[in-house]
C-alpha cells in the first residue's frame, strides 16, 4: 500500500479561542467559562442568552489575606513598640485575711453558700450577703458560716463527698473551740459557746443524730441558765448581743420539736454507722412536703442573722407579726381535723402534706431578720396592717407554747423540760410587763394581741403542772394570772365566753378541744384568786 506524504502529516486538533481572565465579571460567565463584558446591571452574554445575571460582592484578593496586618491596620509612619511583661494575677481571695484557717475546699465551700439564695427577693439577698460579709470578719461567725453552708449543699449539692472532710475538719474545731471557751469565765466566751453549740444541734438533727442533738441541747440549757438566771422578779434588760444568743436557742429548741414531731413513738438515733439507704430516707420525707426542700433550704441561708456580729447598738424592732399568726391559723385548722379518739399518724401525715410547721420556722427566722438593730429603715417592711405588731422574742415564746402545748402538735404531746419552760416562760412574763403600756393606749388590737400571749403563757404552765406537777413553775403562774386580771379590768370583760372570743379574733381553736375546760377554769380562777387576795 502506497502512503502519500499528505496522509502522514497528524490531523490537529480544533484549538479553542483563549480569553483574558476576568475577576469582577458576572457569576453566569463564571460558571460558563466565558467573557463577560461587565455591564451592569446585565451584561451582554446573560442578556443575549435571557440569563438572570448578578454579580458577587468584591472579596479581598489572596495575597492580601496572607498578610500579617491588613490593609489599613498598620501605619507606614507607626513606631512599633515591644509589651513590657506583665505578671498573671493571683486568684482574690475574699476573706483575706482570714480570722481562722481555711483548709482543704472552705473557700469553695463559703463561696457556693454565698451564691445561694439567688431565687430570694433583692433586697432579702443584698441584706444576707452584707451579713456574711461581715460574718468573715469574725471567728465564730465565719465558722458557724462553713457548718451551715455544708448541711446546705449536704441537702442542695450533687455530691457530699466533695466536702465532706471539709465539714468534718469545722466540726471538730468547732467542738475544740467551745471546750476552750467553756473554761474562760466571760459573757463574750459564753455567747460564742451559745451560738457554736447551737449550730451544732441544728448539724446533728439535719443528719439525723438525735443524742447527739439531745447532748448539744442540754448544754445549752446550762448556758440558758447564765443568761436567764431562775428566780430573778425583775430580770435586767439583756443586751443585743445577750438577747441574740437567747433567740438562737430558743429557734434551736424548736427546731428540734418540729423534728420529732415527725415520729410517732420516739426517736431512733441512726448513729454514725448508718446506711445509705437510712440516711437518704431520713432526707427524703422532706420531699413529701410541699416545697419543703426549698423551704429548708431558705431557712438555711437565713440562719447567719442569728450569729452575725450586730453593727448598731440600739435595741431589736418590733416586727409584724402576721406571718406567724398566719402560719398559727393553719396549724389550727390541721388540728381541729383530729378527733379526741384519732390516731396521731393521720395528723402527722397532714403536716407533712400542708408543710404549714417548715413555713412556721420560715416566717420566725425571716421576721428576725426584719427585727434586727441597724437595718435600713427603708428597705424594712411596713408596720402590720392589722395592727398585730410586737418583739420577735414574745411572740416567738408565744407561738412556739401554742402549737406545743395547745395544739399539742409538737413531739406528740409530750411535756416541756422543766427549765427551759421555765426559762422562757420567764422572758415572756418579762417581755409583757415591759409592753403593758398598749392596754392603756386605746388601741384594742394591740391589748386583744397581748392578752392573747398572757393567756397562752398560764395555759402552758397549768398543762405543764397538771401532767408533770413542777413545783417550780407555781411562782410564774401567780405572775400570769395578773396579766390576765389586768387586762380583764382595763378591757371590761369578765366572762369566759367574751374572752374567748377575744382569742378566737387572733388566734384559738374555734371548736371544743380535749383541753378547753382547762382554758375556762384559767380564766375564772384569775378572776376568783385575785378578787380574794384584794379582799
Amino acid at each position: 500500500m502506497i502512503i502519500t506524504v499528505e496522509q502522514e502529516k497528524p490531523v490537529s486538533s480544533a484549538s479553542r479561542k483563549s480569553h483574558a481572565r476576568s475577576r469582577t465579571g458576572c457569576s453566569q460567565c463564571k460558571n460558563r467559562r466565558v467573557r463577560c463584558d461587565e455591564q451592569r446591571p446585565v451584561c451582554l452574554n446573560c442578556d443575549t442568552s435571557g440569563l438572570s445575571c448578578n454579580y458577587a460582592a468584591p472579596s479581598m484578593p489572596l495575597r492580601e489575606r496572607r498578610k500579617s496586618y491588613l490593609p489599613g491596620e498598620q501605619q507606614p509612619w507607626a513606631v512599633a513598640v515591644k509589651p513590657a511583661p506583665v505578671a498573671l494575677p493571683k486568684p482574690i481571695n475574699i476573706c483575706f485575711p482570714c480570722p481562722i484557717e481555711m483548709p482543704l475546699k472552705s473557700m469553695e465551700l463559703l463561696q457556693y453558700f454565698h451564691k445561694a439564695g439567688s431565687n430570694n427577693e433583692v433586697t432579702l439577698q443584698c441584706k444576707r450577703q452584707n451579713v456574711l460579709a461581715s460574718n468573715i470578719h469574725h471567728p465564730d461567725a465565719l465558722r458557724n458560716t462553713l457548718l451551715i453552708a455544708g448541711f446546705h449543699y449536704l441537702i442542695n449539692g450533687p455530691r457530699f463527698s466533695d466536702f465532706k472532710p471539709t465539714l468534718l475538719l469545722h466540726k471538730i474545731e468547732t467542738i475544740r473551740s467551745v471546750n476552750k471557751w467553756i473554761q474562760l469565765s466571760d459573757s463574750k466566751a459564753y455567747a460564742m459557746c451559745v451560738r457554736q453549740i447551737s449550730t451544732l444541734c441544728f448539724s446533728e438533727c439535719y443528719l439525723g443524730h438525735s443524742r447527739a442533738a439531745e447532748t448539744h441541747l442540754n448544754g445549752l440549757m446550762k448556758f440558758l441558765d447564765i443568761y436567764c438566771p431562775l428566780g430573778l422578779a425583775n430580770p435586767t434588760e439583756p443586751s443585743n448581743t445577750t438577747e441574740l444568743s437567747i433567740r438562737y436557742i430558743m429557734l434551736t429548741y424548736s427546731f428540734i420539736s418540729i423534728c420529732k414531731s415527725r415520729v410517732r413513738v420516739e426517736i431512733v438515733d441512726v448513729g454514725e454507722g448508718a446506711t445509705p439507704e437510712v440516711m437518704a430516707a431520713m432526707h427524703d420525707r422532706f420531699k413529701f412536703e410541699a416545697g419543703g426542700v426549698d423551704l429548708k433550704l431558705r431557712s438555711m441561708e437565713l440562719l447567719p442573722y442569728f450569729f452575725a456580729p450586730l453593727s448598731s447598738m440600739r435595741g431589736f424592732h418590733d416586727i409584724d407579726a402576721s406571718p406567724m399568726i398566719d402560719c398559727l391559723l393553719s396549724l389550727t385548722e390541721i388540728f381541729q381535723l383530729r378527733a379526741p379518739v384519732e390516731d396521731e399518724r393521720s395528723v402527722q401525715q397532714i403536716l407533712l402534706i400542708e408543710n404549714t410547721a417548715v413555713k412556721l420556722t420560715v416566717a420566725a427566722i425571716e421576721t428576725h431578720v426584719e427585727s434586727m438593730p441597724g437595718q435600713d429603715d427603708r428597705t424594712r417592711k411596713k408596720k402590720s396592717l392589722r395592727g398585730l405588731d410586737g418583739s420577735w422574742s414574745g411572740l416567738f415564746i408565744a407561738s412556739h407554747l401554742y402549737v406545743h402545748q395547745i395544739l399539742g402538735l409538737w413531739t406528740l404531746d409530750a411535756p416541756l423540760e422543766v427549765k427551759f419552760h421555765s426559762h422562757i416562760l420567764g422572758y415572756l412574763s418579762w417581755d409583757l410587763a415591759k409592753s403593758d403600756s398598749c392596754l392603756e393606749q386605746g388601741s384594742i388590737v394591740a391589748s386583744n394581741f397581748w392578752f392573747w400571749k398572757a393567756f397562752v403563757g398560764a395555759f402552758s404552765l397549768a398543762r405543764h403542772i397538771e401532767t408533770d406537777h413542777a413545783v417550780a413553775l407555781y411562782p410564774l403562774r401567780r405572775q400570769f394570772v395578773k396579766f390576765i386580771y389586768k387586762w380583764s379590768e382595763c378591757a371590761g370583760i369578765k366572762t369566759w365566753k367574751e374572752a374567748r372570743e377575744i382569742l378566737i379574733g387572733i388566734v384559738w381553736p374555734k371548736s371544743a378541744f380535749i383541753h378547753g375546760s382547762l382554758a375556762e377554769m384559767i380564766w375564772y380562777e384569775s378572776q376568783v384568786k385575785i378578787h380574794d387576795a384584794e379582799g
